[in-house]
């Protein structure tokens, strides 16, 4: 089989909520398709948001990053799934890297936020929270959650590489 028969196979697994079942078949599509940045990225998404594996999302988002190092939603993945593994320091450099450009997700600067505070850092999280509270205002209040609304669309699904689920929760 080749990976987009294996991607066919794990959309209805997805859908149906056997999201188990659904990564096993889009890790078998990985290992044909190692080079698809935006498969390692929903997988790693999928990971961490329907199945709490966190090694795995973070193993996945690196793979997207390895593929493509300007993925800032493969860099909120391995930030937030290294965050819940308790390792501060790599959550810091992911969340500094998904946050780098000029109109990072709201989601990444409020997950970045939720982490500084838990790491004694308020002041960080302040500062955080007023760049999101100026990207609202500076941008008429078309700043979207996910930062779609000043970057371009992209698709969801594997090889699409959207972030479907919000990953600010579990901080």
């Amino acid at each position: 089989m080749v990976a987009k028969d294996y991607i066919e196979q794990a959309r209805p697994l997805e859908e149906q909520g056997d999201y188990r079942s659904a990564l096993a078949a889009y890790e078998k599509a990985w290992q044909r398709w190692p080079d698809n940045d935006r498969l390692a990225e929903y997988l790693a998404n999928l990971a961490l948001t329907r199945l709490q594996l966190n090694a795995k999302a973070a193993h996945y988002a690196r793979q997207a990053l390895r593929l493509d190092e300007d993925n800032d939603r493969a860099a909120l993945l391995a930030a937030v799934s290294l965050a819940q593994m308790s390792r501060p320091r790599e959550a810091k450099e992911y969340f500094d890297q998904a946050i780098a450009g000029p109109w990072p997700a709201a989601e990444a600067l409020l997950s970045y936020a939720a982490f500084a505070e838990q790491h004694s850092s308020p002041r960080g999280a302040l500062a955080l929270l007023e760049r999101h509270r100026q990207l609202v205002r500076g941008n008429a209040g078309q700043y979207a959650p996910t930062g779609s609304a000043v970057r371009p669309a992209r698709r969801t699904g594997p090889g699409a590489g959207g972030v479907s689920q919000s990953v600010a929760v579990g901080l």
